[in-house]
């Protein structure tokens, strides 16, 4: 058992319901050695992750409790764009309603198994640069992963159903200990009597990005809202064009779930704009050849449509260069939608064209390879994964309802290649010093140099690597090693050790970020009885809807933030790092759900020079030991400009509602 693997059991001995605990109970529970328990102990305590609480008994300490604050996403420098306005317009919600499935947890207990692991990716097609993305974001976090997984069997079934059935009992006989399965067909009966047979064999199975068939025949599936995605950009497609004109519909490839529910969703949101004309809808399989061709023959009718709607980048590129080829001048081309692919946006801030991406996350591989590390270990994973979804609008054409969460000037990049593809995660996997190998089969990582030289080295490492990420954007085992003076060996195989064990997790853009490990423990030191896994969805879902900034805290003398998301609003709030507030007046209930109204002063200077900031929260949990005060509370907050607060206080109730509901299942 490696130094980070026994520090991480030992405080993962804690719980709300076990606080304080002897150190030899401690030490049987976890199967840490006693000669070097007490070791790590005594280290533990110096660093404040735990504290001693009466002779031979120690408890969760402050250090343990400040791993609670955990952005969802990096905190990137605030635009320079974004400015105190007076305009705080309501935007429109990013999704109809929190699904429950989201909040949904599954026990692995019977899919435990000791590594090296044998996965398969049974991926549904190669054939455009978003599924290549899916499949290299898959195979770099494999990579940075090999020292406990021997060998990652891919099969590309060419979009062909009988080809991914024979893919799926191949990997049965190649006896795989978990498949990750993107499907060709989500209603196809023969794949879905396979991949049913494969979980009645007790395989477990992750689905990502679409699935056939059951979904309680996979443990977890990967996805992101394909509905977001067709209603976003129709909206802002019609607003755009003040709800009038006619427009030309580019989908995906016919049958598939995500181009069915774009295009539905899209049509619905048309349907509120009568003055909009849908003169012809066409499918391009996500080609950029295929959008090239049909727009052509549109142009070629000496007919240009007002607006071009795209579910993606991948065939909006090839629209796009149908206009150039056709002659239009910059500034010229009509608005269009579409994301992911770093061509659309170089070619939409060159040529001046209005544009509205939501980048649909390739990332969604490595987050599938990491459920399928946290079932083989054994430890709790939600039903259903939802990756975050960007909004990208070109400079000047945000419209009423949809806000940016990036520039397209500020996401594209001018040096990379025009396939790449945006929201992939880190796709780079380790630097070996001698050549590459041939295949992944071959990558192997000694991972002795991550294991420093004493455990008094491993807290203190551990503890700076949070702190850091917490803090501020980290990617790379270069970004680490910079900033805190270690060997670039040590940090990356360090970092790799600190995700296996779920500490570290990735966004979508392949930042680091607080893992779900961190903050369970974080959850106990403070005595809350909660599923971390279940407050990143609700805080996100909050941000999303309202636009503003979007967080669980603890409210007991102070009001400790912990996860959160900064908004997309004008002037949202951005908390510094371990901010605590004092609120003003203590707790004033405004609703029967116990809702309060809140406005607080900062302990610390708040980035922005706001000193006060109205929070709107809904309690969620009290603290069941020593902190009979304090609870855990959802919320959100701004400046002082007004927002429409009786939203929030329906999105509040909604959320609270769920989590109660979730909690008694």
């Amino acid at each position: 058992m490696k130094s980070f693997e026994r520090i991480s059991a030992i405080l993962c001995g804690f719980g709300p319901s076990n606080p304080c605990m002897r150190i030899d109970s401690l030490l049987s529970l976890t199967g840490v050695p006693t000669s070097s328990g007490y070791k790590i102990i005594s280290d533990l305590v110096v660093e404040g992750l735990l504290e001693r609480a009466g002779r031979g008994m120690v408890s969760l300490g402050p250090s343990a409790a400040r791993l609670f604050y955990a952005p969802l996403r990096a905190v990137m420098p605030a635009r320079t764009a974004v400015i105190a306005s007076s305009d705080r317009s309501t935007t429109a919600p990013r999704k109809p309603h929190l699904e429950g499935e989201l909040l949904k947890l599954v026990a692995t207990d019977r899919y435990r198994k000791a590594p090296p692991f044998v996965i398969g990716f049974a991926n549904a097609s190669n054939a455009h640069p978003w599924r290549k993305a899916l499949e290299r974001s898959l195979l770099a976090a494999a990579q940075r992963q090999s020292h406990i997984v021997s060998r990652v069997i891919v099969r590309d079934a060419e979009n062909d159903p009988a080809q991914q059935v024979a893919h799926l009992k191949q990997m049965r006989a190649e006896s795989v200990d978990l498949c990750i399965v993107s499907a060709v067909n989500e209603s196809n009966e023969s794949l879905r009597d396979a991949i049913s047979e494969l979980a009645g064999h007790g395989i477990p199975l992750v689905g990502v990005d679409r699935i056939c068939g059951d979904i309680e025949d996979l443990v977890s599936f990967v996805t992101a809202s394909d509905e977001t995605v067709g209603r976003i950009s129709a909206l802002w497609l019609a607003e755009h064009l003040k709800g009038k004109g006619e427009i030309v519909m580019l989908c995906g490839m016919k049958g598939t779930s995500p181009c069915t529910i774009r295009l539905q969703a899209a049509l619905a949101t048309f349907a509120d704009f009568p003055e909009i004309r849908i003169m012809a809808i066409e499918y391009t399989d996500w080609l950029a050849e295929r959008g090239y061709s049909a727009m052509q023959n549109h142009l070629g009718s000496d007919w240009v449509p007002d607006g071009v709607w795209c579910d993606s980048g991948l065939q909006g590129v090839g629209s796009l260069n149908a206009f150039r080829d056709k002659g239009f001048r910059r500034g010229a081309i009509p608005p269009h939608t579409g994301g992911e692919m770093n061509l659309m946006y170089k070619i939409a801030v060159t040529e001046k064209v209005p544009l509205c991406g939501l980048d649909y996350p390739a990332a969604m591989g490595a987050i599938s390879f990491q459920t399928a590390l946290d079932i083989l270990f054994g430890r709790q994973v939600p039903r259903i994964v939802e990756a975050d979804l960007q909004i990208i609008v070109t400079r000047g054409h945000e419209t009423r309802s949809v806000r940016a969460d990036v520039l397209a000037e500020r996401k594209v990049n001018w040096t990379g290649a025009d396939t790449l593809v945006h929201a992939a995660g880190r796709m780079r996997g380790p630097r070996p010093e001698r050549e590459a190998p041939a295949n992944l089969a071959d990558c192997t990582i000694e991972c002795s140099a991550a294991i420093p030289t004493s455990y008094t080295d491993s807290v203190s490492r551990l503890l700076d690597i949070m702190t850091l990420v917490a803090k501020r954007p980290v990617a790379t085992a270069y970004d680490v090693a910079r900033a805190l003076d270690l060997p670039m060996s040590s940090a990356y195989q360090a970092i790799n050790e600190l995700e296996r064990l779920a500490w570290l997790m990735r966004s979508e853009e392949g930042h680091l970020l607080v893992g779900k490990v961190a903050q369970q423990i974080a959850l106990s030191a403070i005595g809350i009885d909660i599923e971390s896994h279940r407050l990143q969805p609700v805080v996100r879902y909050l941000r999303d809807q309202t636009g503003e900034t979007a967080f669980a805290g603890n409210l007991g003398a102070n009001l400790h933030i912990g996860p959160n998301l900064v908004g997309f609003n004008y002037n949202s709030v951005r908390f510094a790092p371990f901010q605590a507030f004092s609120v003003e007046p203590r707790k004033v209930p405004a609703l029967s759900n116990g809702t309060y109204r809140l406005q607080s002063r900062p302990t610390a200077n708040e980035i922005g020079g706001n000193p006060r900031i109205n929070f709107l929260m809904v309690p969620i949990r009290p603290a069941v030991t020593r902190l009979p005060e304090a609870e855990l509370v959802l919320g959100v907050c701004w400046h002082s400009r007004q927002i429409d607060e009786a939203q929030a206080l329906a999105l509040l109730a909604e959320t609270q509602a769920l989590l109660t509901t979730a909690a008694a299942l």
